[in-house]
């Protein structure tokens, strides 16, 4: 009788180190899980979000090569929405190169067109590359 008795009660003995030993297991778990989720935010949160691709900015870099090889002043050079770089001029006009077509030609095509409207003494307010002929628009005096 004592035998039945010492089975049963090790038995029950076993069942409740195995539920403990899982409940434990399962908090552990949901802490860890926590912690890293936690620490995960944390230490990625601050990390710039990049919006332009690898090639968009390669394509910026090598326009601003161009420019300063043309001996073309700028102010700055900004990624369009679509395949596009806005660059503004010192003279606060505004160029608009497209990623679609080769950079070079765009760029001495920009540098005859800046100096002929140099010798004719007009002032550029746009100029547009995105198209199959370059759209300017002058300012008007």
């Amino acid at each position: 009788m004592k035998k039945i008795v010492k089975k049963r009660t090790n038995r029950i003995i076993r069942r409740k180190r195995i539920a403990i030993f899982i409940l434990l297991l399962g908090i552990f778990l949901s802490f860890l899980s926590l912690f890293l989720s936690v620490y995960y935010n944390v230490l990625f949160k601050d990390l710039p979000k990049n919006p332009i691709s690898k090639t968009r900015m390669s394509a910026l870099i090598d326009l601003e090569i161009l420019l300063k090889k043309k001996n073309i002043q700028y102010q700055k050079v900004l990624p369009g929405n679509d395949l596009s770089l806005f660059i503004t001029l010192k003279d606060e006009g505004l160029v608009i190169f497209s990623l679609k077509r080769d950079l070079s030609t765009q760029t001495s095509s920009l540098q005859l067109i800046l100096s002929r409207l140099t010798i004719e003494g007009k002032r550029l307010k746009k100029l547009d590359f995105r198209f199959d002929k370059p759209i300017i628009e002058l300012i008007k005096y």
